[in-house]
């Protein structure tokens, strides 16, 4: 099916528009909510959460010589003598850059290595925690992005990033009530929680600054 991106207005038939590289809430398997909220503010803030909580990183990335990815299904990076965690590291980047391109069957194709990576992990943190609730968000797992949200608020009960993921899995399931829960939440903890100086905030700046200013801009 056919039909006009909601976002930039170019002709989009798969799940994600080639040009802006948001999804299509009119494709064909699209869950309910994406209809019922017209997208735009759901799509807003995933993208907050994951394409711009990449950033830094796809900065390192391509840096270190990592091209942009095709539309076809990519080759796997060479991660046998990574450690654990870098290997998460270096599938999330690979996620989010196809995410970030519109790129669904790359995503397609190492979303669940990445998940599975997180799985093997020796120990994880809270970012580690954001970081695959994110890729969660991104193929629709919207049960294990609110289990890794709660998580997150049960080790540290005021910290933003789980409160974050419960909006967005909120607006999702077109949960009204709860979205705004979790988004008071965020805004009533926000200043305290940043003068606390925790490394992931610092880290994920942007993700959290374009999350709080898409807050604002709908209140």
């Amino acid at each position: 099916m056919t039909t006009l991106c909601p976002s930039c207005q170019n002709t989009v038939s798969g799940r994600f528009c080639k040009s802006c590289g948001r999804a299509n809430p009119f494709a064909r398997g699209t869950t309910g909510p994406w209809l019922y909220l017209g997208g735009g503010l759901v799509l807003a803030i995933v993208f907050a959460l994951g394409v711009l909580v990449g950033g830094a990183r796809r900065s390192s990335a391509s840096a270190a010589g990592e091209g942009p990815t095709a539309a076809a299904p990519a080759a796997a990076p060479d991660i046998s003598d990574l450690s654990p965690r870098e290997r998460f590291d270096r599938l999330y980047d690979r996620v989010m850059r196809a995410s970030s391109s519109g790129d669904n069957a790359t995503m397609t194709q190492f979303a669940p290595m990445a998940i599975s990576a997180y799985g093997m992990l020796d120990s994880v943190d809270l970012d580690a925690r954001y970081d695959v609730a994110v890729i969660k968000l991104h193929v629709g797992d919207m049960a294990g992005a609110r289990a890794l949200a709660d998580t997150i608020i049960r080790a540290a009960p005021t910290h933003l990033f789980g409160y974050m993921l419960r909006a967005t899995v909120a607006r999702f399931a077109g949960d009204s009530v709860k979205a705004r829960q979790a988004t008071a939440t965020f805004v009533r903890n926000y200043d305290a929680e940043l003068r606390r100086g925790r490394p992931e905030y610092e880290k994920h700046k942007t993700s959290i600054e374009a999350f709080k200013a898409q807050v604002d801009a709908a209140r």
